[in-house]
């Protein structure tokens, strides 16, 4: 649920609704960080919440970094056992982190290897958008 609070959130921001938009990204973000209280090892409701906090942390005045900080450093315990997909989220979530903390170089080699390791997908696509938008 929480993740569907955060993007009606979204929705009220659209509609200049600030107060509400502020209500329901905090609560929607309470219930995800709550669910990986209750259940901390469930690598799905870390992969959830790491991709939800990094795009709350770019598209609103909510930080949630340390949040994706925290996700990504118990994701890499289990890096190796991911689908290559999945990898690739998270390549693409710690090139998005690394340009937060101005490690544009770090940021490049993410992106660079989604692109090179999972050609023409989504990920790659992604990457390829996060590329130009450095360039601009």
């Amino acid at each position: 649920w929480g993740s569907l609070i955060t993007l009606e959130s979204g929705a009220a921001a659209r509609n200049n609704n600030v107060i509400k938009a502020a209500v329901k990204l905090d609560e929607g973000s309470n219930l995800i960080d709550q669910a990986v209280e209750e259940d901390a090892e469930n690598i799905n409701l870390r992969l959830l919440r790491m991709n939800n906090a990094v795009g709350v942390s770019e598209s609103s005045p909510f930080d949630r970094y340390d949040v994706v900080k925290e996700d990504l450093e118990y994701v890499r315990t289990f890096y190796t056992s991911l689908s290559k997909p999945v990898k690739y989220m998270v390549k693409l979530i710690e090139g998005r982190l690394a340009l937060h903390e101005d490690r544009i170089a770090d940021a490049l080699l993410c992106y660079e290897e989604s692109i090179r390791e999972m050609p023409g997908s989504s990920y790659a696509r992604q990457a390829e958008v996060f590329l130009e938008e450095l360039e601009e």
